[in-house]
């Protein structure tokens, strides 16, 4: 449920808050690039205890759905590829053991439909954005996973706590073997989208609210409202 100190507040009150995060919607720009990834354990910037740098060696053009092609990596990866130091610090230098060990990487290029901010992967946009998982397609049934849809793909917005797959089963469903119903039902368009029990085929599972790492919330109207 809302938080009683927030339940007789009208929409618009609710944004004004802290407890609300405004969602906006991510898209694919049709670019996805090839990267050479290397990591070291050591104590880094943000808590991490690794070091970690990317370099971006190739740029392409996306297939349909966001699919990439088939040779994304066809050459040989060498320490001339590799950043000799950690982006995310700057402060420390890879060994060569750990450049030797470089590994092959791929990304999708995005885009924030407000703003027209670009970033080379997901992780770039903070919690509230919201995108489709175009590349969550059956090819054996043509059909997208989560949504049993030909045409619509399954979406999925970030919040504080992680990742939300609003078309996902939750882990307490009671019909989790129909993939016909759905467990958040949604309505809306994209960023503008509530999640509600009180409408569309579902099952008896929660309220509506989303419970992800240690956030906890409702998904009203385009805002995550904390509860």
């Amino acid at each position: 449920m809302i938080p009683a100190h927030l339940q007789n507040r009208s929409i618009d009150q609710l944004r004004s808050t802290q407890e609300t995060i405004r969602c906006f919607l991510v898209e694919l720009t049709g670019e996805g690039y090839e990267s050479v990834i290397t990591t070291e354990k050591g104590k880094c910037v943000g808590g991490f205890d690794y070091h970690r740098s990317e370099r971006i060696i190739h740029r392409f053009t996306l297939g349909e759905n966001g699919t990439y092609p088939g040779d994304w990596i066809g050459r040989e990866l060498t320490s001339v590829l590799a950043l000799p130091y950690c982006s995310r610090c700057g402060n420390h230098t890879f060994s060569p053991e750990a450049i030797k060990g470089s590994s092959g990487s791929k990304g999708r290029v995005w885009v924030n439909a407000d703003t027209g901010e670009r970033g080379d992967n997901l992780n770039d946009f903070g919690p509230g954005a919201m995108w489709f998982l175009t590349w969550y397609m059956n090819e054996d049934t043509g059909r997208y996973s989560y949504t049993n849809s030909t045409t619509e793909p399954p979406l999925c917005v970030r919040t504080p706590g992680g990742d939300w797959v609003i078309d996902s089963h939750a882990s307490n469903c009671t019909m989790p073997d129909d993939w016909n119903h759905r467990c958040w039902p949604r309505r809306g368009t994209a960023p503008t989208i509530t999640v509600d029990k009180n409408f569309g085929n579902t099952c008896g599972a929660g309220g509506g609210s989303i419970v992800s790492g240690n956030y906890h919330g409702f998904l009203r109207d385009g805002y995550l409202i904390k509860c």
